[in-house]
Order: structure tokens, then sequence, then C-alpha cells
């Protein structure tokens, strides 16, 4: 890393290519929704995990509550609130 680091932003810059001349366009939300699944992903193995099923599993976008259920392998009866 430079011990000296100066950034200059240019006031009024167009950018022709860009959504009404944008700079980014979400690109980093897009990049971090990834997080959310594989945060899901991990509790999935974490459940299955505990009741001693078999590491591997198919999880796919987009993680709905039912696919989430349907990985976990659990039944509905086991989905109640103590």
């Amino acid at each position: 890393m430079p011990r000296d680091f100066r950034v200059k932003l240019l006031k009024n810059n167009r950018n022709p290519v860009g959504i009404f001349n944008s700079k980014a366009t979400g690109e980093p939300a897009v990049c971090m929704s990834v997080a959310c699944l594989l945060a899901l992903r991990q509790a999935v193995a974490e459940a299955r995990r505990e009741a001693s099923l078999h590491a591997w599993f198919q999880f796919d976008s987009p993680a709905t509550p039912e696919r989430t259920q349907m990985a976990c392998d659990v039944g509905v009866e086991e989905l109640v609130l103590a």
C-alpha cells in the first residue's frame, strides 16, 4: 500500500454507457446478496448435522421456506414453537 494515497473525485463527470449516467448500478448489493444464501446454507447444514443426516445436500436459489424445509429434511409437525 502506498504511504501517500490521494484520491480526487471528478465533479460532473459523465458516464455515457451507465444507466442515467451512473457510475455503479447496484453491483455491491448483487455481489453481497449471495452472503444470505450461504448463511442459510450453513444453518441448514448445521440442522442436518444435529439430525445425523449425511453432509451433502442440494440447496438451490431461490431459497424459499419450502426448499429450506426440504433441505433440512424435517416434517411440518416438527416446526412447532415450544
